[in-house]
């Protein structure tokens, strides 16, 4: 592996970037410590030839620094979108480490990673996994409400991505899910006083296929929303 020293500038950086970079040069780059060479190797790769360099692009969405997360979540768009690379990310880890970043503190991280979800064999799966971590994330609300502030709306922040998910899920594929299995999450994300979390429920529900009778009891409440663009989310 290439000796990635602190000499590795912003100028030399933009020097590299210039060049056309091999392969294993640019995944030396990725797992060296210097961040901007990190950054350079995931503008510069543009397809991927095992598993193991796969899995450790998709690590690169748990490292502290939000530029190379939000960097990562963008190589990755471009690598998954193409077919014949998808088999070097088709394994547990990909998907678990997937549903686990929307829970990130970047919202382009947060969008990106959504996308993702279309490549999932199983969205089903996917669906009850992000409803669940929603259910987790509505507990910790609760036991937060009397702190408020930036744990608080960290935690609200988490909480509006996920709704994001599920949402992005029932609105672009067709599978069986019963809305049962989130009335209760509805009624407790319609009721939010922030009204971007009661938008993303209205646009949930304006997706649910076969709605029961709690369901609409839910909707019929959001109608008379004092905000118009959560009435709106059900037209």
């Amino acid at each position: 592996m290439k000796n990635c020293t602190p000499d590795y500038n912003i100028e030399n950086i933009f020097g590299l970037s210039c060049q056309n970079i091999d392969y294993d040069e640019l995944i030396d780059y990725l797992k060296s410590d210097d961040s901007n060479l990190q950054l350079l190797a995931l503008l510069k790769l543009d397809t991927i030839k095992s598993s193991q360099d796969a899995d450790f692009i998709v690590s690169l969405l748990n490292v502290p620094n939000s530029r190379t997360r939000e960097l990562t979540s963008v190589t990755l768009q471009k690598l998954l979108s193409k077919q014949e690379l998808f088999i070097f990310f088709d394994n547990e880890s990909f998907y678990s480490t997937v549903i686990e970043t929307i829970k990130d503190i970047n919202p382009n991280v947060c969008r990106n990673v959504i996308e993702f979800l279309q490549y999932f064999p199983d969205k089903k799966f996917a669906l009850n996994k992000i409803v669940q971590n929603t259910n987790e994330i509505l507990n910790l609300l609760e036991s937060q409400k009397n702190k408020k502030g930036h744990v608080y709306k960290k935690t609200e922040f988490h909480l509006y991505w996920n709704l994001k998910a599920i949402n992005y899920l029932l609105e672009k594929f067709e599978f069986d899910f019963k809305p049962e299995n989130i009335i209760k999450l509805l009624e407790t994300t319609a009721q939010n006083p922030d009204y971007t979390l009661r938008e993303q429920t209205a646009f949930i529900i304006s997706n649910l296929k076969n709605c029961c009778e709690k369901v609409n009891e839910i909707k019929q409440k959001l109608l008379l929303d004092e905000n118009f663009y959560v009435k709106k989310a059900l037209y």
